[in-house]
């Protein structure tokens, strides 16, 4: 029987977009300053391509119910985060209480959910046609069918999937009716529009059961094998049932911190019960994704389950590659425009600005004729200059912006400032570039660009190699607007 990959489709919901999660430095201090391969047993499939959809899933299901799973509105995570909800649905529910679980974890409007126990249940029930979500999971038999991973259509695309083998012990313990050594875990890497990459493990281990060997730790050397190979592509985020309590001694901490797979039990910690059963915390959602992703709250989702569903958001700590930053150079020793190239950059930049929007600069000074001429004419023409200098003496051109910045015949909204010792001291220890200038947009509260020179703005700009890189990422963007001396006051 082939591995089943079904695809459905919906119209596209509208997403609700939010501000990306700034990053604070140490900066902060500033603005008070100015006030004044997939591992043994695996069976993958690689692509460069979408993968396309298989034959469905044959499985034995329970006839199915006439009650159709609704679309409930959820809370849904922001454009610059990731959702993930673990859900262990026990096997042999109702089709009704099934179906209301899985209403329940869709309702989240999750990007990523990582099942457990629905081997038993066809893809119709796992993902309604009408949910907006596809899956994958190995259907070859019941202990790789017992984990899939689903993902949300509009917004991910699957480029690769496959079956780790965690462990493979044969033979049915004494009062038990299957092989419960035998545990597989399905993962998919997915794509977004925006070019990031994420992999989603769903795993379910080996229960400590009486004629059976302890297999917990050795299915997590398995899974630390398959989450290394995939970290390759980019983040990796697990989801399942463990069956070992956080902290406990069966709990492998070693394998979890060399791997570095944090839960978000660590990473945010507070810790909540998942299991009905003595309040276990046994269900985690792990993240392989330092420098990357990086959780920022969880919750328990109560089911008519015998476990608790676990939802996590996790914010984006760096840019899409779409988004990747564009490098300026100029060439001192080249023609009159490789020479000028990062100057015009920053004066295009100004003269660009409209009436009604705003440019802010943060530089160690200002001596630069040409710049000094487009800051000065922005903020006749209607577009709020903010200028702050770290010059412990002004400089003839300051003084003239200054004046004008000041004067009752310019446009209000317009400042100038000074960057005092705090702020200095600040802008040092943090190795910030010798100048940012921030755009903002006519109508708009944020800045939609972001420029940072390495050189002073004066006649070196020209006369030694000068970059200038332009950001347009909404987190380098929010680093900046966290970090500089802002007049938000428009």
């Amino acid at each position: 029987m082939k591995p089943s990959l079904r695809r459905t489709a919906r119209p596209r919901p509208v997403l609700r977009l939010t501000a990306a999660a700034a990053v604070v430095t140490g900066l902060a201090l500033v603005a008070a300053s100015v006030a004044h391969p997939a591992g043994e047993g695996a069976r993958a499939t690689l692509a460069a391509a979408p993968v396309a959809a298989a034959e469905p899933t044959v499985v034995p299901t329970p006839a199915p119910t006439s009650e159709p799973v609704p679309e409930v509105p959820g809370e849904e995570p922001g454009l610059g985060s990731v959702r993930l909800v673990q859900a262990n649905i026990k096997t042999g529910m109702a089709v009704r209480k099934f179906n209301a679980d899985v209403a329940t974890v869709m309702a989240e409007q999750p990007d990523f959910i990582t099942y457990n126990e629905v081997h038993h249940r066809s893809d119709d029930l796992v993902v309604p046609p009408t949910s907006g979500y596809s899956m994958w999971r190995d259907t070859s038999n019941r202990y790789r069918a017992e984990t899939p991973v689903a993902w949300r259509t509009d917004r991910w695309t699957p480029v690769a999937q496959g079956t780790q083998m965690l462990t493979n012990w044969r033979g049915v313990p004494k009062g038990k009716k299957v092989e419960l050594g035998r545990r597989f875990a399905n993962w998919v890497t997915l794509t977004a529009a925006d070019g990031r990459a994420v992999s989603v493990v769903s795993v379910h281990l080996a229960p400590p059961t009486r004629g059976m060997p302890e297999l917990r730790r050795l299915g997590v050397e398995r899974l630390v094998t398959l989450v290394s190979t995939l970290s390759a592509q980019g983040p990796v985020l697990v989801g399942g049932d463990f069956n070992f309590h956080y902290g406990a001694a069966a709990y492998p901490a070693d394998l979890f911190d060399a791997a570095q797979l944090e839960p978000t039990f660590k990473t945010l910690g507070t810790v909540f019960p998942t299991g009905d059963k003595r309040g276990a915390t046994i269900d985690f959602i792990f993240n392989h994704g330092a420098g990357q992703l990086t959780a920022t709250s969880h919750h328990p989702l109560e089911l008519h389950s015998d476990h608790d569903a676990v939802v996590a958001d996790l914010a984006w700590t760096v840019d899409a590659p779409v988004a990747a930053p564009e490098v300026i150079t100029s060439n001192p020793y080249g023609t009159g425009a490789e020479r000028r190239r990062a100057a015009r950059e920053l004066r295009r930049t100004v003269l660009a600005a409209q009436p009604g929007g705003m440019v802010e600069v943060f530089a160690a000074d200002l001596r630069h004729a040409a710049l000094f001429r487009s800051l000065r004419d922005a903020a006749t023409r209607g577009v709020a200059v903010h200028f702050v200098t770290r010059t412990n003496r002004l400089t003839g051109r300051e003084k003239k912006l200054r004046k004008h910045l000041r004067a009752a015949t310019t446009p209000v909204g317009s400042s100038f400032a000074r960057c005092r010792t705090a702020c200095k001291a600040a802008w040092r220890s943090n190795g910030a570039p010798q100048g940012t200038m921030l755009v903002t947009e006519p109508g708009q509260v944020e800045p939609s660009l972001r420029l940072d020179v390495d050189r002073r703005l004066n006649a070196n700009l020209f006369k030694q190699p000068t970059t200038v890189v332009r950001h347009t990422g909404p987190l380098a963007i929010a680093e900046a607007v966290q970090s500089m001396p802002r007049r938000r006051n428009r």
